[in-house]
Parts: C-alpha cells; sequence; structure tokens
C-alpha cells in the first residue's frame, strides 16, 4: 500500500481521535492523566495481538536504543497534547502543534549541519504567523491567550524528536515493531500516574461504568488504527514528506469540529463565528503551506 493513502488514513483517524479526546479531557476526566491511563490501558490488548504476528521480527540491535528515545519523546508529547485539549479549541490546538516542521528544520540545522535557503526561512515565518493567528482567541480571555496553545507548542517539539529518533529506529526494525516495543516501554509510564490518587479514582470509577468504557475502548481503536498508519507510513515513505502531509489534518479537524459544533453542540462546541472561522482557516492554511515548502 502506498505511504500515501497510509497517511491519509492516519490523518483521519487522527481527527476523530483528537475530537473524541476534546470531548474526555475537558467533559469527562478531572485529571488529563486519568485518561492517559485509561486510554493506554486499552491499547494494550491491540498491542498483544500485534505483537503476536510480528514477534519473529524483533531482534536485540540498536533499533532498541532509538525507539526507547522516541518513545519518551512521544510520550512527552501525549501529555503537553492532552494538556492543551483540556482548555483549547480542538481546531486551534491541533494548528499549533502543526508548528512541528520548524523544530524538524531547525534540528537539522542544529545536529547535521544543514543550511536553510530564503524560501525556507520564509515558510518557518508563515507558520509563525499561523501559530500566532491560531492561539489568539480574542475576547475569549482576559489576555486574549490561553496557556494550553504554549502546551501544544511544547507537545509539537517532542513529536518532532519523536519522529526523528522513529525513522531512525526504522532503520533496524520494521515499523509496527518499532510502534509494538515503543508502546511497551511507555506504558509503564503511563501506569506509574496510577500513584497519584485522583488518577487511582476516577480510573477505577471509568472501569465499572461500562458506557463510558465502551466509549473510550472505541476511541483507543481509532487511535490504533491511526497510530499504525502513521507508523507504516513514515516507514515506507519520506519522513518529511509524511509529515508535509499530514499537515492537512488541522484543516480536517476544523471541518470536523465545526460540523460537530453546528448540530452537536453538547458534545463538541467551538467559536464558529465568521471572524473565528476566517481566522482559524487563514492561519491553517499559512501553517499548510510553510509545511510543504519546508518539507521539500
Amino acid at each position: 500500500m502506498s505511504w500515501i493513502l497510509y497517511t491519509f488514513f492516519a490523518v483521519n483517524f487522527f481527527s476523530v481521535a483528537n475530537i473524541f479526546d476534546k470531548y474526555f479531557v475537558s467533559k469527562k476526566y478531572k485529571s488529563i492523566y486519568s485518561f492517559a491511563v485509561i486510554l493506554n490501558i486499552f491499547y494494550l490488548v491491540f498491542f498483544i495481538i500485534m505483537g503476536f504476528f510480528i514477534r519473529k521480527t524483533f531482534v536485540l540491535n540498536a533499533g532498541l536504543f532509538w525507539t526507547v528515545m522516541a518513545s519518551l519523546s512521544y510520550y512527552a508529547m501525549w501529555i503537553f497534547w492532552w494538556k492543551g485539549l483540556a482548555t483549547g479549541e480542538v481546531s486551534r490546538v491541533i494548528a499549533i502543534f502543526f508548528t512541528s516542521p520548524i523544530f524538524n528544520a531547525l534540528m537539522a540545522v542544529i545536529f547535521l549541519k544543514e543550511s536553510l535557503s530564503v524560501l525556507k526561512w520564509l515558510a518557518i515565518f508563515l507558520i509563525v504567523i499561523g501559530a500566532i493567528l491560531s492561539s489568539w482567541e480574542g475576547k475569549k480571555s482576559k489576555k486574549g491567550f490561553n496557556i494550553a496553545y504554549v502546551f501544544a507548542l511544547i507537545s509539537a517539539v517532542f513529536a518532532s524528536a519523536g519522529n526523528v529518533l522513529s525513522k531512525q529506529a526504522m532503520v533496524y526494525w520494521p515499523a509496527l515493531t518499532v510502534q509494538v516495543v515503543g508502546y511497551s516501554v511507555a506504558l509503564p509510564l503511563y501506569l506509574l500516574l496510577l500513584l497519584n490518587k485522583q488518577v487511582l479514582e476516577e480510573t477505577k470509577k471509568t472501569f465499572t461504568n461500562i458506557r463510558l468504557s465502551s466509549f473510550i475502548f472505541f476511541r483507543s481503536f481509532i487511535g490504533f488504527l491511526a497510530n499504525c498508519s502513521f507508523t507504516l507510513s513514515l516507514g515506507v515513505g519520506p519522513a518529511s514528506l509524511v509529515v508535509a502531509l499530514n499537515g492537512a489534518q488541522p484543516m480536517v479537524i476544523l471541518i470536523y469540529s465545526t460540523l460537530i459544533t453546528l448540530f452537536y453542540p453538547r458534545f463538541l462546541k467551538e467559536d464558529i463565528s465568521k471572524k473565528a472561522l476566517f481566522l482559524k482557516t487563514f492561519a491553517i492554511v499559512l501553517i499548510i503551506i510553510g509545511a510543504i515548502i519546508i518539507s521539500k
């Protein structure tokens, strides 16, 4: 299957999963760590099945080191991502998150001694402007700014590092092997969050609520498909182009979140005034154009 098709699936699966995440962390849980623990416990079912089928591909080599480092980066990415979603609009948070091509480019300059052309510096400028416009909520907050978007920016930094490290791990292991081992590394870190009393209590309540736990299990399945699709696309396609094409996700989420706000406001309610939609769309277009230029 083409890496473009894998990326297409990843974009749509991630978009749906992110909207679910916004609902859970803002309306169902007092602590985002509770949701993180529960979601990853459900992931265990899928990764055990996958691990059984790809078990023979695991060979002890340098791939383990790079996978561990990537897993730690992605762990930090998800924690800051959910922190951002808890108080920020999903359509804005995702736009900030997709400033990650900037950090990919800067890492290449710092660690690989690459140089950036004038056109790529222009692309960085477009992404920065888009990020600023995405994070500005106007009268919605006292200062017109929400700390959630700082969390989204930090999440983007860790995502960039995770993508680079995962690509290096795939020199030694197949993409799905990296995915399974990476999850195995991160799971204990999520389970350690149960040491928090509030997290433990919310986790217990969720597993006694069949409707809620079924809902999150469905979300975990969507997220599993998204992660696998993205990992496969990263494994068989050029990392820069995969990241660039994946940059369409903010626009997809903007469409989904607008439709849900219109028809199911109890599930998700965002600012969909004409001014807000114009600014969001304009910001996302700047970020996408910048991401495409900088990834070439």
